[in-house]
């Protein structure tokens, strides 16, 4: 009598496949809010233009061409200092909003280089250093983006990030004279990029 042929299972998820898995979970809510702040700053941008300039530039004009008449202008001047403030207010405002949104597109950026080094790993373990070199390249330009979003937010975690990236560049220049250690050094980058996100978290 003929064996029926074994039927072939689905392939398990590795470990490394399952922790990537549960950390995407965990990071989508991040990715999610950080996505919610990036359109509520666009829509900000839309019902606060910035049109009381010209309000305020268009008093100073009169004053040279009549002398006498000098006081009463610099009096009528004074008016328009409350919308002055008022614009103030709502420029800083939007400033907060930028520089939150900057934030948020840093850690989005930060997630990538994650997902980026659990790639190198992948390669690093069937020995592709070809591969392991291009994803070393791509999460270096993710730390690169990630450096000039908490720049322009005024945050001081591009230093860290700067860091993170020197760490990457001394990854380059060893992959192919010591990979022995190149594992621990990829995990190791993961947890302090990691660090980083959850530091950001109120």
């Amino acid at each position: 009598m003929d064996s029926l042929p074994p039927e072939t299972s689905a392939p398990a998820l590795t470990p490394r496949a399952g922790t990537l898995l549960r950390f995407l979970r965990t990071a989508l809510p991040y990715i999610i809010t950080a996505l919610v702040a990036v359109g509520l700053s666009f829509a900000l941008l839309y019902i606060w233009p910035p049109t009381a300039q010209p309000s305020i530039r268009i008093p100073t004009n009169p004053p040279p061409t009549v002398p006498p008449a000098a006081p009463t202008a610099r009096s009528g001047a004074a008016a328009p200092t409350s919308p002055a403030l008022s614009q103030g207010i709502t420029q800083q405002e939007l400033a907060d909003v930028r520089a939150e949104s900057d934030r948020k597109q840093a850690q989005i950026y930060l997630l990538l280089a994650i997902v980026q080094i659990d790639d190198a790993e992948t390669a690093l373990r069937t020995n592709d250093l070809a591969s392991v070199d291009q994803s070393l390249v791509a999460i270096d330009n993710s730390l690169q983006l990630a450096y000039r979003r908490y720049e322009g937010a005024g945050d001081s975690a591009r230093d860290a990030v700067a860091q993170r990236r020197m760490e990457v560049s001394g990854m380059l220049d060893d992959l192919y004279l010591y990979p022995e250690n190149m594992d621990q050094r990829l995990n190791t980058l993961r947890q302090l990029t990691l660090a980083l996100i959850t530091e950001q978290q109120p």
